[in-house]
């Protein structure tokens, strides 16, 4: 016997919402399928299954733009569901609209803490809400990038290890996102983005680290190998500014303008050039940091090399390094752990060039000149929190950069050369970690190890 449910596509609606008895006490009044109840039904329960998984992902209070092209592909008169479900105060919107900049956004204002499953069987709804979903895939994420969703096709969780998760989470913030996630694989409903940085995003970025070992490709597990001290490994570039190339520079000139220019730019008599190739300058606003990042003067190059060797050498760890060095400090009243010295080391890197605290005083003291350019790179970044509209501050360049640099290495050179040498392999990536079948572990870790940083001699180390 057939069963004629297995086709569905599941929605999550808030359980304070009884789509029926709402219909009953207050009708509806619609252009298109006004007689058809069971449309109805299923086109309210998409709109608001879209806002919850909108609010998971961006945030509870946050307003959400809604494509009204992919709307429109699955409900023609979209906005007549949309006005009804704020009329029946299910939904709120912002009525902040800009022309070609910004969509009016939406949010739930029932509650969500708790959803039920909605599941819509209409073939040709879940037909045009599968195209929606692909269309949006397209548009989202660069064409470039087909080596990378490609494999998607052959990505599954593994669901009854992931229930018995599941189960025994308590946390209702985190039952929301791993419902999210359940749901999203159930569907096939996968969205793929990218950033400024080039970092790529998917339904596996959002997922918990805890949750990947769920994962199943090619009906085999995946694991995850990660890059060693990524975020210092990644921006180690930026501490020889000799060996900077045009593409660096071209990098460093998109997240922060405030220290490098093009040498045809108009310059400002009070502050500080050094000239660094033929087509970029760089900008600093004394003479003292200029001597540390230009000359190297008193010795201060070495701190650079023996700050590498942390992170290159297989036998030395960074962090390992300033977990002892804190303690050592007294910097604390308990022992330092090693995540705690990383905790710290990335708060320095992320801050403003004027943050001081006492640990990244102790930085100041063991690498001088390795803090003297995380300043400088810094430039003009401020604020850690977001500040008011009408005030411009940088996301913080130095992490951005090594961001992008990161993206370059991850995606242009190991994904794309595994695409090309491999394709039948499907691998995934989280930023700075890939996952694969652990039968083809050996390959992707030795196109990792033979791969340098651009401009440098470094590889990475897989751990």
């Amino acid at each position: 016997m057939i069963n004629i449910f297995t086709q569905n596509y599941q929605c999550k609606v808030p359980q304070s919402v009884n789509i029926d008895e709402i219909l009953q006490s207050n009708p509806i009044k619609v252009s298109q399928y006004k007689n058809n109840h069971q449309r109805i039904k299923d086109n309210l329960a998409y709109l608001m299954s879209i806002l919850y998984f909108s609010e998971v992902k961006n945030g509870k209070f946050n307003f959400h733009n809604l494509s009204s092209k992919v709307l429109k592909s699955v409900i023609r008169n979209y906005k007549e569901y949309l006005d009804y479900l704020e009329d029946m105060h299910i939904l709120q919107k912002d009525n902040h609209y800009i022309k070609s900049r910004k969509s009016i956004g939406y949010k739930l204002t029932t509650s969500s803490d708790k959803v039920c499953n909605y599941y819509i069987y209409d073939t040709k709804m879940i037909k045009s809400i599968t195209s929606s979903i692909k269309a949006s895939q397209v548009a989202s994420i660069a064409s470039k990038h087909t080596f990378m969703t490609k494999y998607f096709d052959k990505i599954e969780l593994d669901f009854v290890s992931f229930k018995q998760h599941y189960e025994q989470e308590s946390d209702v913030e985190k039952l929301k996102r791993l419902d999210y996630i359940r749901t999203k694989f159930t569907n096939k409903d996968f969205n793929f983005t990218s950033d400024k940085a080039g970092r790529f995003y998917s339904i596996i970025t959002m997922m918990p680290k805890e949750t990947r070992k769920f994962l199943i490709a090619n009906g085999m597990p995946l694991i995850e190998i990660d890059i060693k001290t990524s975020v210092p490994f990644f921006t180690l570039p930026l501490f020889n500014v000799s060996n900077w190339t045009i593409e660096t520079c071209q990098i460093v000139e998109k997240f922060n303008p405030l220290i490098i220019q093009k040498v045809d730019s108009p310059r400002k008599d009070s502050l500080i050039y050094g000239s660094l190739n033929e087509e970029y300058t760089l900008i600093f606003k004394n003479q003292s940091t200029m001597n540390h990042i230009m000359w190297f003067k008193n010795g201060h190059r070495d701190d650079i090399f023996s700050y590498s060797s942390l992170i290159t050498d297989n036998e030395k760890d960074l962090y390992g390094e300033f977990a002892n060095l804190f303690t050592e400090k007294n910097l604390s009243k308990s022992t330092i752990t090693r995540h705690d010295a990383k905790k710290k080391l990335l708060q320095i890197y992320n801050s403003p060039a004027h943050f001081k605290n006492k640990y990244k005083e102790v930085l100041l003291e063991r690498f001088p000149t390795i803090t003297a350019h995380i300043d400088w790179i810094n430039t003009g970044f401020t604020k850690t929190k977001r500040m008011k509209r009408g005030h411009f501050d940088m996301k913080c360049p130095f992490s951005n950069i090594g961001f992008s640099l990161e993206s370059c290495f991850v995606i242009e050179n190991v994904m794309k050369t595994m695409s090309e040498r491999h394709p039948e392999i499907p691998i995934f990536t989280v930023h700075d970690s890939f996952l694969v079948n652990s039968i083809h572990k050996s390959m992707l870790t030795d196109v990792i190890q033979n791969t340098e940083i651009k401009n440098t001699s470094f590889k990475p180390i897989m751990k």
